[in-house]
């Protein structure tokens, strides 16, 4: 457009009217520079704005890549620690049927022993008892053997009449 008047004849275009477009013709191409100074800013603003945002870009996608990551080994963490959870509270749960067990088996050897401490009871009064039976029979073994001491002298003249009495019947029967 700003060239478009410049193959005009002379003749046609009059000095006043000459000048008029040659200032119209400077003014447009002043108009049109300026346009084109102010589109190559908005350009070069834009270029620098979508290096940024390309810049902003690569810097997220890095940091997406690496928060991708830590959840990643987050999960891991979290699936040993649940792993390792459930170890221990198998280990608690087995501890604590032992300890049941434990404590069943030495309640019931508890009632075996109070059993057994009745049993020993009555086995105690049993030794008594016999032991004051015994001391009974001592004391009349005792008197037996007393006895027999003063029984002896009459039981050695027994022996002594037993002997003259077979000596008399060896002769009864000699005799007869």
């Amino acid at each position: 457009m700003a060239g478009r008047d410049r193959y005009l004849p002379s003749s046609a275009v009059s000095t006043s009217s000459s000048s008029r477009l040659v200032e119209s013709q400077l003014i447009e191409s002043d108009r049109n520079r300026a346009r084109s100074v102010i589109l190559e800013d908005r350009i070069a603003i834009q270029h620098r704005e979508i290096q940024s945002l390309l810049n902003d870009n690569q810097r997220l996608a890095v940091a997406h890549i690496g928060v991708k990551d830590q959840l990643n080994l987050a999960k891991r963490e979290l699936e040993r620690l649940l792993e390792t959870a459930a170890k221990v509270k198998a280990e608690g749960e087995a501890k604590v049927r032992e300890v049941y067990q434990n404590a069943l088996r030495m309640e019931a050897e508890a009632r075996v022993i109070d059993g057994l401490g009745a049993e020993l009871g009555q086995v105690r009064s049993d030794v008594q008892r016999l032991a004051n039976d015994r001391q009974e029979l001592a004391t009349e073994l005792a008197m037996l053997d007393g006895e027999m001491v003063k029984a002896k002298p009459n039981s050695d003249r027994a022996i002594e009449v037993k002997a003259e009495i077979e000596i008399l019947r060896g002769e009864v029967r000699k005799g007869r």
